[in-house]
């Protein structure tokens, strides 16, 4: 989902509590009202006011919650970025599979990104990250405190991070399982279930793409290549934009799976694809602005990532994220992405 978490304004923790409780009117909290200002205001390590809640999003299908650590905390570490399922999720978080810890720890940083592996703690997943938001939060919500220069380190560094991951020789891969966003949108195209509106988006959806189109997306998932480890939900709403001299973070380790060649590489693909789409809501001025900023950051990604290994396969990736962005919209977000939907047809044939 392009949503990612940012700075509260007054009264998070209160919504927080009534999540905890699964209160309906709380189902989907994002703290929206995000300026520079918000990020700059909030508690930062060195200050004398007390460590809490920087940043929070809650939505059917993560909870997410950020926290300011102790001043003597590294610049690498400055803040717990800390994960539960939402209240519309379908399976719980999961724990990194303990042979991949030590190939994962063993994979250096560079100089603009490094990866965050985190720990399970109840049914909470946690991570240590240098900043309070994510590269997606940024992009989606224009401001003065991330330059373009940045964010587009950051996209350079995400390339050759997730670049060298699909490189790591891991034993025992195919017991790993299939990345779980195709899978869950195979699910949900065969079926029409899900929470909210996904049930009236899978009609419109199979009204636009047709039955011929949709089985044939469908056996793109069941079909799909086992090559190597691959993330699994990489993109820009998984990387912290770091707000010192350390490396930003790519928050990993609940999704890792085995799947095709450049699947990572194709992910983030449809994540700028979105994200541009988006621009579209924006005042003109300030969605041309963000457009040359989404250009900067792909660009960079790309030089980093480096070219694709098979065209097709990425193609078909990369549609697939697209489409479950429009699931997860509409079943997690209560969003209709319907003008998105009436362009999926064409963006499955040019993967065809």
């Amino acid at each position: 989902m392009s949503e990612s978490p940012i700075a509260p304004t007054s009264g998070a923790s209160a919504r927080w509590q009534a999540h905890a409780v699964r209160g309906a009117a709380a189902r989907h909290l994002d703290e929206a009202a995000w300026q520079p200002e918000s990020i700059r205001d909030s508690p930062t390590p060195g200050s004398s006011r007390e460590a809490g809640i920087v940043g929070l999003v809650l939505n059917g299908y993560l909870d997410t919650e950020i926290r300011s650590r102790v001043p003597s905390a590294p610049e690498t570490d400055r803040y717990r970025w800390s994960f539960g399922p939402g209240i519309d999720r379908p399976e719980p978080l999961r724990c990194t599979p303990a042979h991949l810890s030590n190939g994962l720890t063993s994979l250096t940083s560079n100089s603009h990104c490094r990866l965050s592996l985190g720990w399970i703690d109840g049914d909470r997943r946690h991570h240590l990250a240098p900043g309070r938001a994510t590269v997606a939060a940024h992009l989606g919500r224009p401001s003065a405190v991330a330059s373009s220069r940045d964010l587009a380190q950051a996209a350079s560094g995400l390339g050759a991070v997730l670049k060298r991951l699909g490189q790591l020789d891991i034993a025992d891969l195919h017991e790993l399982a299939a990345p779980t966003g195709p899978r869950r949108l195979a699910h949900w195209l065969r079926t029409g279930d899900g929470p909210w509106a996904a049930g009236i988006m899978h009609d419109r959806l199979m009204a636009l793409l047709g039955r011929a189109r949709t089985d044939e997306i469908i056996s793109w998932v069941d079909e799909m290549p086992r090559d190597q480890l691959v993330h699994g939900r990489a993109g820009l709403a998984s990387t912290v934009l770091s707000e010192s001299s350390a490396p930003s973070a790519l928050l990993i380790g609940d999704e890792v799976a085995c799947g095709p060649r450049d699947f990572d590489l194709a992910w983030v693909l449809g994540e700028f694809l979105v994200t541009e789409h988006l621009t579209r809501y924006l005042p003109d001025d300030q969605a041309a602005r963000q457009r040359q900023l989404i250009t900067d950051c792909r660009d960079a990604f790309l030089i980093a990532y480096g070219p694709s290994k098979d065209l097709v396969t990425t193609g078909r990736t990369t549609s697939l994220r697209v489409l479950l962005e429009i699931h997860d919209s509409a079943a997690y977000l209560d969003r209709m992405l319907d003008d998105l939907a009436t362009q999926a047809a064409e963006i499955v044939d040019c993967a065809r």
